[in-house]
């Protein structure tokens, strides 16, 4: 969720369609580890932002509200 990066109020939710096993990473956690593995800080912002320009898409063609 593009939320996380921007320090911003989480604007999503999720629901499984089978049995999942979910962690939840606080963020003082993301933050140790973002200072740990920097690559992995860079690489889960763009796949949120490209996750939230294919959201974007959808909306302005209308598939979903």
């Amino acid at each position: 969720d593009l939320s996380f990066f921007l320090h911003e109020r989480r604007n999503c939710s999720v629901v499984a369609e089978t049995y999942v096993v979910a962690f939840i990473l606080s963020r003082p956690n993301y933050e140790t580890l973002r200072r740990q593995e920097p690559h992995l800080h860079a690489l889960l912002r763009q796949i949120a932002c490209e996750q939230s320009q294919r959201n974007q898409a959808l909306v302005l063609a209308g598939v979903v509200a």
